[in-house]
């Protein structure tokens, strides 16, 4: 059983994203994807991320999944240093750490990464 969670789930000109909250028995879990559109303005998006991070359910585990448009290879580029701050002080942690595509060449994931 799973319903939209509203209040996540947000489209402007710099973020995009749906929640759902997933409802099993005695088990709840909301699941969210966000994107982040490469010709929006970052600053926002980071606004609008942090917003939706403390909406989150407390007492439920959340998965968020997306893509952000960040190259999180480069650790000197301040944006991707930033969203992972952001990330990570929100309590979220990566569970890939290898990229899965370079450039316009993409490459099959490890199924057991994934």
């Amino acid at each position: 059983n799973a319903t939209i969670n509203e209040k996540l789930s947000i489209c402007t000109k710099n973020t995009e994203s749906l929640f759902v909250s997933v409802n099993r028995g005695d088990n709840k879990l909301s699941v969210g994807v966000v994107y982040r559109p490469p010709n929006g303005d970052v600053d926002e998006f980071f606004k609008e991320f942090a917003h939706l991070s403390s909406l989150l359910p407390k007492r439920m585990q959340t998965i968020i999944l997306g893509d952000y448009n960040f190259d999180m290879l480069k650790t000197e580029n301040s944006q991707s240093s930033r969203f992972e701050e952001l990330m990570l002080s929100s309590g979220f942690f990566p569970l890939i750490s290898l990229p899965i595509a370079f450039g316009w060449h993409v490459m099959k994931s490890d199924p057991d990464v994934v």
